[in-house]
């Protein structure tokens, strides 16, 4: 059993605060001690994992070893995950000094002796997604028109219309400097004296700072912290108010949080680890949490300041004041394990008193704290007929039985009856990406209507390495590369497509998971509309992409689709062929192993999830 909150609201937390070149661009600075308090709440008041880039996070604490080591701490118990896309700390202290050879003194930090950090840090998980490509191809990309949600991408409108006129002069910048990191500090060296204004330099910040959030935001269902002093221009209120860092520490004040502070001093940081994501705290932010969302339910402001959230916290902090008279005295804390356990009873009084003058309060706070049974969902896409028979077989196999069909938008859609903790659902698409059966619109329109937690692709591909693979075994996306979208001339063709990571929690499942008789290979597999069958076109795939570990045609589209509407993704295909010579003497061999493979992650899944 769970409480509603965990299922709609609680999320993972990308700390996109800890950015050097955010506080920057906004004309403040990195205030340590500040960021650490705002740690040190986050993990009071929720208790998912919490990620950050590690760049971005190193460069942002510099030398202060007292901040390093406390993220250190939080990430040795698992609570913060430090993402690379390097796979170990030398590998990726090498990147870093590869790209900054240039820039030693605004980057000490991966050099010499000031890199102190090297053997006190491990990387938690690899992120394959390139923040410098990304930020290049996005400001590369811009013509006349959005700009990602809009014009002005993460820009305000005053800003946007200061830097619109030497935009161009922007991308010639960026195109020139490929092999460096896309800041303000970019722009600023490179460009001719006065080719930008010091104002223009700062808006180029704000620009990389915005795009870098937007992207890992964009990849992942992460939550986005408002409310951090100086870095309103970036203020994100899509998961307002339960991550907003000037209600969470009024709201913990208010029950006494700086009273416990000062009782335990020195044991405080262990006991927030011990304690993490345990019953009693879990119980402790779904009350904390029930109570803030109750509050901005139940305030009306007037039309003309109904998006103004400075407002909306002034009036939820004059109810919780007013409120806290039925709050009773419960003299000292002996323990954060009870200041949990006597917070919920004091939020429980709270919500009593609030709900007796304010019926959509009551309903709000009843909604929020609703038990519920959760079912995850789980959406399998198949392209071919014995792709469908060899799922269904399996999922009969390990007692997973059709219901009744559905139609879903214009898709005929199985349902699958389960005493597993889970919804399961099957759709075929055509073969390929595009087209009107292909798997971009059926997977978007599945995905959109039944708003899946998992989306899993299951089939038969063309393995890359006759050396190191076999007929039927099994491979598992780290990623999709998309190999159509490129440029070709009379001499040769260049690749622009994107390598679309899937999900870093389905990736870790299958890591840990084999089956017998099938070897199983993480890593990239390439995916577009050709239905290869020849030898040259598998050996140009080596050319564009040399350790891809396979080929199919439905990825693209699927990987895109899932992505678009931020659903976790991963494909799970076994080979029938290498991609030139075909037949289909192997197909219902590759088909059987990954619909078994794929139910083995189901199982997880379920007892992960249940």
């Amino acid at each position: 059993m769970s409480i509603k909150f965990f299922r709609d609201s609680e999320k993972q937390i990308f700390l996109h605060f800890l950015n050097r070149e955010a506080y920057e661009a906004c004309g403040g600075y990195a205030n340590h001690v500040y960021v650490a308090s705002m740690l040190e709440l986050l993990t009071v008041s929720h208790c998912s994992r919490m990620s950050v880039n590690i760049s971005q996070f190193l460069e942002f604490s510099g030398s202060n070893k007292a901040f390093l080591n406390e993220v250190f701490f939080l990430t040795s118990h698992k609570i913060i995950e430090l993402q690379s896309q390097s796979s170990s700390p030398s590998e990726f202290i090498a990147s870093r000094q590869s790209l900054y050879e240039h820039d030693r003194g605004r980057y000490p930090m991966y050099f010499g002796e000031n890199a102190y950090f090297a053997e006190n840090f491990s990387i938690s998980s690899i992120n394959r997604m390139s923040t410098t490509s990304l930020l290049q191809k996005a400001i590369l990309d811009f013509s006349p028109g959005p700009l990602f949600a809009d014009a002005r991408g993460p820009l305000s409108e005053v800003d946007w219309k200061v830097i619109s006129p030497k935009f161009e002069q922007v991308q010639i910048i960026t195109a020139m400097n490929r092999h460096k990191a896309v800041t303000k500090a970019l722009y600023k060296a490179h460009s001719n004296p006065g080719t930008f204004s010091p104002r223009e330099i700062d808006i180029l910040g704000k620009l990389a700072s915005g795009l870098y959030v937007q992207n890992y935001r964009a990849k992942s269902r992460y939550a986005l912290c408002s409310g951090v002093m100086g870095l309103a221009y970036y203020d994100d209120y899509s998961d307002f108010p339960f991550y907003d860092l000037e209600l969470i520490p009024r709201l913990l004040k208010l029950l006494g949080y700086d009273y416990l502070k000062v009782t335990l001093e020195g044991s405080l940081q262990e006991q927030r680890a011990a304690l993490y994501a345990t019953p009693v705290h879990n119980r402790f932010v779904a009350h904390f949490n029930a109570l803030l969302g109750a509050l901005a339910r139940m305030i009306h402001l007037p039309d003309h300041l109904a998006n103004d959230k400075i407002a909306l916290r002034t009036q939820m902090l004059n109810v919780l004041v007013t409120a806290s008279v039925a709050m009773t005295k419960i003299g000292q804390f002996y323990s954060l394990e009870d200041f949990f356990e006597k917070s919920c009873k004091q939020i429980a009084m709270i919500a009593r008193y609030i709900s007796i003058s304010d019926g959509t309060f009551k309903n709000a706070w009843s909604e929020y704290m609703e038990p519920t049974f959760p079912r995850k969902k789980v959406l399998f896409l198949t392209a071919t007929d014995i792709e469908d028979e060899k799922l269904i077989e399996e999922l009969e196999r390990i007692g997973i039985k059709e219901d009744t069909p559905k139609k879903v938008k214009n898709n005929f859609v199985r349902v699958f009856q389960t005493e597993l903790p889970l919804q399961v659902y099957h759709i075929r698409s055509g073969a390929g990406s595009s087209g009107s059966n292909g798997s971009t619109l059926v997977a978007g329109e599945a995905i959109d209507a039944l708003t899946p937690d998992y989306v899993i692709s299951v089939g038969i591909c063309f393995g890359a390495n006759k050396d190191k693979q076999k007929i039927g075994d099994v491979l598992v996306s780290r990623a999709i590369y998309q190999y159509e979208p490129g440029r070709l001339t009379e001499k040769d063709f260049k690749s622009r497509g994107e390598n679309l990571p899937a999900s870093g929690y389905l990736v870790q499942v299958c890591q840990s998971l084999k089956i017998p008789d099938a070897k199983r290979h993480l890593g990239l597999i390439a995916s577009g509309e050709k239905l290869v069958d020849s030898i040259d076109f598998v050996k140009f795939l080596h050319e564009q992409q040399s350790e891809f570990i396979g080929g199919e045609m439905e990825g693209s589209g699927i990987s895109a689709a899932s992505q678009r509407h931020k659903a976790d993704w991963i494909m799970i295909k076994a080979i029938c062929d290498w991609g030139y010579e075909k037949n289909k003497d192997d197909q219902p061999l590759a088909a059987q192993n990954s619909a078994r493979y794929a139910s083995r992650v189901l199982q997880i899944l379920a007892t992960a999830d249940g």
